[in-house]
Order: structure tokens, then sequence, then C-alpha cells
């Protein structure tokens, strides 16, 4: 998943400054599903796997980024930026064990209620299996009962066909708060190495 919008790098996060006050955090985040559990996690996450997974070549083209150099102090900095609020962080495990296999990150307008999810699946066992299915469903409905969203949006790179199997097979659940499809936008997303991408838009409402 990606989106045109944000930037998955370091030195993306916002100070603030000039007597502005930052708005408080939010409680975090714990979901259970069948087979996974979904954890909001901040700075005590960084580790040298999480720096593996963010040099992983199939992550960084599936999100659009290129490759960049993630010490643990601006990674701690990174996941420290993500306040459960108006962002967060969600670490996913299963449930026989703690070890992350993977994470979202959901990006809110607070004004519009929208968030707008991105998912890294580093555990390869599990990228075809019913994890973001599952997972992705879950949280949804937890934004909307729990977090006064209104609707959930996923932007899928038209060449990224792993996650683009996922959410049109999540499209094939009925119901007024299921993914469905919205839109293609045609040449929105500029790739590292310069080409633009189409964006592939699914969304769920409350």
């Amino acid at each position: 998943m990606t989106h045109p919008g944000r930037r998955l790098v370091p030195g993306s996060i916002q100070a603030t400054g000039g007597g502005r006050r930052t708005p408080p955090g939010g409680r975090p985040l714990a979901i259970e599903t069948e087979n996974f559990r979904l954890r909001s996690i901040g700075a005590e996450a960084a580790s040298a796997v999480m720096q593996g997974w963010l040099a992983d070549r199939d992550v960084l083209e599936g999100i659009n980024l290129p490759k960049v150099n993630w010490t643990i102090e601006r990674l701690r900095a990174f996941l420290a930026a993500y306040d459960n609020r108006a962002r967060y962080a969600i670490g996913i495990s299963r449930k026989d064990t703690s070890a992350l296999i993977g994470f979202y990150t959901v990006d809110v307008n607070l004004q519009h209620k929208r968030a707008m999810l991105t998912a890294i699946i580093i555990d390869k066992a599990s990228r075809g299996s019913d994890l973001i299915f599952e997972t992705t469903r879950a949280l949804n409905f937890h934004l909307f009962d729990e977090r006064d969203i209104d609707k959930v949006s996923v932007g899928v790179l038209a060449t990224n066909r792993r996650m683009l199997f996922h959410m049109m097979r999540a499209t094939r659940i009925d119901g007024p708060r299921e993914m469905r499809f919205e839109a293609r936008l045609r040449r929105e997303v500029l790739r590292p190495d310069g080409a633009r991408l189409d964006l592939l838009v699914f969304a769920a409402h409350k």
C-alpha cells in the first residue's frame, strides 16, 4: 500500500515551533483477530530487525520509497512521532508469539475524519495468507467504532499485484462498511526512478 501524500523517510517528521502546542496523544490501540494481534508501537520498537525491513527491496517497491539510511536513532524518532491520535504505528504479530511480522501506519485527517492505511508485511510466508484481509478489516472497524473515523482508504500501486490481490479479495465481502474499489488515479505517483504510476484507491465507509 502506498499514498502519494506521505513520505516514510527520515526528516519527514514536522517539528513544532513558534509557540504552537503539540496536541495530546491518544490511547494506544490494541486489537485481536482470530489469528493476529495489532498493537500500537513507539520508539521502543526500533531495532536492527526493523532496519532490515526498511532496507528490503520488495518492501520499498511495494510502498514506493527509495532506500535510505535508517539509523536506530532516526527510527526511534520516526516511531516516537506516532501519537495514536493523528498518526498510528501498529505492530502485527501472530497470537502465539510476540515477534512482529509487519506493521501498519495510519495517517488521520482529524478535521475530515478520514484515515489512510499503509501496510508493511515482512514475513514472506504470510504475504499470500489471510493476514491483510483479516487485520485490515478488524482495523477498519476499530477506527470506525473507537476512533471517530468515517472513512478508511488504501492506495495501491498498479504494479503491486500482491496487494491488489488482497484488496480485490476484500471487496467480495458484502456490507456497508466493507472495502470497495473507488478510483484509478492515472499517473498519480512518482517512482524514485522518475517513472509515473497509476494508483488504485480502495475505501471503506462507516
